[in-house]
């Protein structure tokens, strides 16, 4: 229950997090075309790295964003593609959480930018997040 109410809080905050960022309006930036991307990540505030294969499968006029994010080296249960979903920010990046659908552990949250089929940003891997949160 604990660990329930402790990754509930670290979600929060990245809501309130993207809301200070602020979604982008309509019409202001370019939206990446749907299809493959890939590359390699850097974890946000960790020295870890992640090789990532993102599959674009829709983004709205309104920059939400639904797609498939595969990652490796990552546990055997996180080693498939899982469902993402997230908005378009204003500098033209995506904020994507891989959460409603992943195996429990499998949490994360990639702030990237998608052009010319590659992909370069930055990743939180929230079980992580929520371990430290608890020490």
């Amino acid at each position: 229950m604990m660990r329930f109410a402790a990754l509930l809080v670290f979600f929060m905050s990245f809501i309130a997090g993207a809301a200070a960022q602020k979604a982008a309006l309509p019409g202001t930036v370019a939206l990446p075309p749907p299809g493959d991307y890939a590359g390699k990540l850097k974890e946000e505030g960790g020295s870890g790295s992640t090789d990532v294969k993102l599959n674009i499968r829709d983004v709205t006029r309104d920059g939400r964003v639904t797609a498939r994010v595969a990652a490796s080296p990552v546990r055997p249960a996180c080693a498939k593609q899982l469902p993402a979903s997230g908005i378009m920010l204003n500098d033209g990046s995506m904020r994507l959480e891989v959460d409603a659908g992943a195996p429990d552990g499998c949490e994360r949250v990639y702030n990237v930018k998608a052009a010319s089929g590659t992909v370069t940003g930055t990743f939180i891997d929230v079980t992580k997040a929520v371990d430290k949160s608890k020490k």
